[in-house]
């Protein structure tokens, strides 16, 4: 029975689309907790910044660590088509 693969480049691009899609999420929602117009309490625009900061971690995060595990996909599928091709 063959198990059911997928598409190497296809799940990169998922995964790109979600880090950034992570990121831009973040940050809107530093935006909108920060200071309203004619709202000043001493720190506005640090919700803003921490929401750019915690965004790019995480986003940068779930980029690396998908890259990593899609690229170990790929250094096993190649290992075992080698295999086979030896074998056969």
């Amino acid at each position: 029975m063959k198990r059911r693969s997928f598409d190497l480049p296809l799940a990169w691009i998922a995964t790109t689309a979600l880090s950034i899609a992570v990121f831009l999420i973040t940050v809107h929602a530093g935006e909108a907790a920060d200071c309203k117009p004619g709202q000043s309490d001493g720190q506005c625009g640090l919700s803003t910044f921490t929401g750019v900061v915690e965004g790019a971690g995480a986003g940068l995060g779930l980029f690396v660590v998908g890259t990593v595990c899609i690229l170990i996909v790929a250094c096993r599928r190649r290992r075992k088509s080698r295999q086979t091709v030896e074998k056969g």
